[in-house]
């Protein structure tokens, strides 16, 4: 999972490694089950990127409902 986050990352940046080097992976691709930060998901940027080990059925409506 670390590796994606990590993958995705760099893809988010278009492959710059100065967008991610400085910034925690919890702060770049948060988890959805553990919000320890306390961040507002909605303020993110869009695309947001997130990780999460919940299956498809358990994800919140709104964000299985997104297009």
């Amino acid at each position: 999972t670390v590796w994606m986050q990590n993958i995705l990352s760099l893809i988010y940046y278009e492959g710059h490694r100065d967008g991610t080097a400085k910034t925690e992976t919890i702060d770049r691709v948060p988890w959805l089950e553990y919000n320890s930060n306390k961040m507002d998901y909605g303020s993110r940027p869009s695309p947001r990127l997130f990780s999460t080990h919940l299956h498809y059925y358990l994800a919140p409506r709104d964000l299985r409902n997104k297009g």
